[in-house]
């Protein structure tokens, strides 16, 4: 009889731009809890039928990050996860074999880009890990708008400054930038498969207003020990900066006008923060 594949108990999907690095730092800190050496695995997106060529295209960038990512290990154990996670042969079993190490614990991983999978694929993980939870973290749209662009223009070596307005305006309006905000469409395609109790929404305005507040809400969600002392020195402080500064207010206007409705929906179905910001849209 084939061995049962162990996997995770959790995942967080996202959202892009919205404090995952920061969740990362403080869960891997935790002693209940395993978080791969690597933040981001990206098996579900890899794996997807639909998206082969993306799939080769970003399997190919990873690998080319394979010698980086070994020297910044400090562990044996650590690199050979690492030789294993971007040369090892992708499959079930491959995946769930990045979390032995966590025997003994609760296990899960964080990677954003799981937010915009296509149904057929979060219904193959709902078959794989029904019992699963999901973290969503969610962000203004205007600001994780800006932040993605940032990010897009720093993986290229590039800085938004050196961008025309056109080309901007091309990135907010791109697919890719429009998916990753549409926070409603990833809950209503993961909430077909996983009910309210397997999904927890955050804001990433919680990590600078309540850090404390969030980590305990997230804690006691994965039902581990709330303690925090082990994140203490991490929960204050910013995992990552850009040194591209605050979105221009021209760009603020335009984005305003194109995430008008989006921000009202949210504030209907959640209140709280997107309440304040459909109230700073209306100022």
């Amino acid at each position: 009889m084939p061995k049962k594949l162990s996997f995770p108990d959790f995942l967080g999907i996202g959202a892009q731009k919205a404090g995952t690095n920061w969740l990362y730092v403080q869960l891997k800190q935790h002693p209940e809890l395993y978080l791969p050496p690597i933040k981001e695995i990206h098996y579900f997106d890899l794996n997807c039928p639909a998206r082969v060529g993306y799939r080769t295209k970003l399997r190919m960038k990873y690998i080319r990050k394979a010698l980086p990512a070994l020297k910044r290990q400090k562990s044996l154990k650590d690199k050979l996860f690492c030789l294993n996670y971007y040369f090892g042969r992708i499959s079930d079993s491959w995946y769930a074999g990045l979390f032995k190490e966590g025997r003994g614990k609760m296990t899960g991983e964080i990677t954003p880009e799981y937010a915009i999978l296509p149904e057929e694929e979060i219904r193959r993980i709902h078959i794989l890990m029904p019992d699963i939870k999901i973290i969503f973290i969610l962000r203004n749209p205007i600001e994780r708008s800006w932040s993605s662009l940032k990010e897009v223009a720093r993986v290229k070596g590039e800085r938004v400054s050196e961008y025309d307005d056109k080309k901007c305006i091309e990135f907010f309006n791109s697919e890719y930038n429009r998916t990753r905000a549409d926070y409603l469409m990833t809950l209503r395609r993961w909430g077909r498969f996983f009910g309210k109790d397997k999904i927890l929404i955050c804001f990433f305005d919680e990590i600078s207003e309540n850090p404390e507040g969030l980590m305990a809400r997230i804690l006691n969600f994965l039902g581990v020990d709330t303690d925090l002392t082990c994140c203490s020195e991490t929960l204050h402080k910013k995992i990552y900066s850009s040194v591209e500064g605050e979105c221009p207010e021209r760009f603020k206007n335009y984005l305003k006008d194109r995430h008008y409705q989006n921000i009202s929906e949210l504030a209907e179905h959640f209140g709280t923060y997107p309440k304040r910001w459909l109230a700073a849209l209306r100022s």
